[in-house]
């Protein structure tokens, strides 16, 4: 069956504003409960419904889908509440997968708010709820089977303002001071390992891409008192073992790095050996790459008396 588009048209922008006063978390208590997850389930498949009509195998890029975004945000934000409050097994398969199944690039506008309110809840929240830990780390699999993360692609890291957006916000660099914030953007970051598993797959698998490391760098100045040293080397390590490194060239990627391996081994002076082995291989690696600051490093007494095979 196949629908066309009718002549009376439906406000999303009130039904944003009607959706931004709902009581979300009371009503999941109440006996509403039923009827809010029915209606929000509904207001997913329509908008899904929009997007990736089910009657067609080609999507069409012509209809402007602008006008949805007020109402995507406010979607995403209620959707995110919803995990937040119940587990992850009744929210999922439900609210969340139907979205990252989405293969249009249109798909990015309910993505992108949808880990962008999720990853709020673990600045915001006092307890950090490990169900959407686990909803960003679908989000994140979703991300990175983008094309612009393939070798063969030939937009490799040119991220539109969407999957930029959505990088920012799994990297945890997308706010960066916000005092009121219960961690991290308000420079505590001894929660880290919370969102470690998330950091740690991203670097790894995206990390050769300039763009993902420009963020994972950032992020690691943010949280550099607080950033296990050893976890750092074995993250930097495992990006620049890769065979393609796009984007770096000519930026400040290098010099960087070494600043971050010089304040984690004046931090942890001293050294326990395998921490500061990894370390120096960092180093080698960027005197390879022709930066200065590492020369000088590898000379200096925080080295000096480490050696690798």
């Amino acid at each position: 069956i196949k629908w066309e588009r009718s002549d009376e048209q439906w406000d999303t922008t009130f039904l944003s504003h009607v959706l931004k006063q709902l009581p979300t978390k009371e009503l999941l208590h109440s006996e509403f409960k039923e009827e809010l997850l029915n209606f929000i389930e509904n207001l997913i498949n329509w908008t899904i419904e929009l997007i990736e009509p089910s009657w067609s195998e080609q999507y069409s890029h012509e209809d402007n889908h602008s006008s949805l975004y007020e109402f995507s945000d406010a979607l995403c934000n209620v959707i995110s509440t919803i995990c937040e409050v119940l587990p992850f097994n009744e929210t999922y398969s439900r609210f969340v997968e139907p979205i990252l199944l989405l293969k249009s690039e249109e798909c990015w506008q309910l993505i992108e708010p949808l880990v962008r309110y999720c990853s709020c809840k673990l600045y915001d929240e006092s307890i950090v709820s490990e169900d959407v830990i686990k909803i960003l780390e679908r989000c994140l699999d979703r991300f990175l089977q983008i094309e612009e993360l393939k070798n063969d692609c030939y937009r490799i890291g040119k991220f539109d303002v969407f999957k930029n957006n959505t990088l920012k916000s799994l990297m945890f660099t997308r706010i960066t001071q916000f005092d009121s914030a219960k961690r991290f953007a308000n420079g505590n970051w001894s929660d880290i390992h919370l969102v470690m598993p998330i950091i740690n797959k991203l670097v790894r698998e995206a990390g050769w891409v300039g763009a993902v490391m420009q963020n994972f760098v950032q992020l690691c100045d943010h949280a550099k008192n607080d950033y296990p040293a050893e976890v750092f080397a074995d993250q930097v390590l495992t990006v620049i073992s890769k065979p393609k490194l796009v984007g770096w060239q000519g930026s400040t990627l290098y010099s960087r790095i070494s600043e971050l391996v010089q304040f984690f081994a004046e931090r942890d002076n001293p050294l326990d050996l395998e921490t500061g082995q990894k370390l120096l291989r960092i180093i080698d690696w960027l005197i390879d790459q022709g930066d200065r600051r590492s020369a000088s490093l590898q000379q200096s007494e925080l080295f000096r008396s480490i050696k690798v095979n």
